[in-house]
């Protein structure tokens, strides 16, 4: 189990596009380029570019807030970019941390002119309550919040109020007892 605010190898990376750097710390990845990231944006960071990406797109806000197409997420907010889901005014005001997975390795595409219904496309909801997020799929494992029951996959668990994150076996799975419904 990753304590993610007790984190202390970063990598400062660029986001293409943007002002600033970001911090990113790897919690896993796999060969075809998908991978789990903690991402520590910086005050003031923010990306004007319109563009997407080509694979999917996930997040969870754990400290701060991340503007993104439309969308204002806080902390226990969830959000989906799906692949060429166009994202446009990035930005974030006081620092921000984001669990944030891509299923394949991330390649950005400018773009030179705003899709009207690309806040439409972005998904937004709490990861707050236990709930599965993302079904296993070849490229990730299971994604849930809050999970106490042992399930058949592999499993991502994000604690938002604890702020950790863990990748286990059903049969140690055990976070956040009594929670889930």
């Amino acid at each position: 189990m990753v304590n993610l605010f007790d984190v202390t190898e970063w990598m400062n990376v660029p986001i293409p596009g943007s002002n600033i750097n970001v911090d990113m710390h790897r919690l896993d990845s796999a060969e075809s380029g998908a991978a789990s990231l903690l991402v520590r944006f910086p005050a003031g960071w923010r990306r004007d570019e319109v563009g997407h990406y080509l694979c999917d797109e996930e997040f969870i806000v754990i400290k701060g807030q991340l503007n993104l197409s439309g969308h204002v997420y806080a902390p226990g907010e969830y959000g989906f970019v799906p692949a060429l889901g166009q994202r446009f005014a990035s930005s974030v005001d006081g620092q921000t941390w984001a669990v944030a997975w891509f299923n394949a390795r991330p390649k950005w595409i400018l773009e030179e002119t705003t899709d009207t219904h690309a806040h439409e496309k972005t998904l937004k909801y709490s990861a707050k309550a236990p709930r599965v997020l993302r079904e296993a799929t070849s490229e990730m494992p299971l994604l849930v919040v809050g999970a106490d029951s042992r399930l058949s996959d592999e499993v991502e668990i994000v604690d938002v109020e604890g702020a950790t994150w863990n990748l286990d076996k059903p049969s140690a799975t055990l976070v956040n007892r009594g929670r889930w419904q």
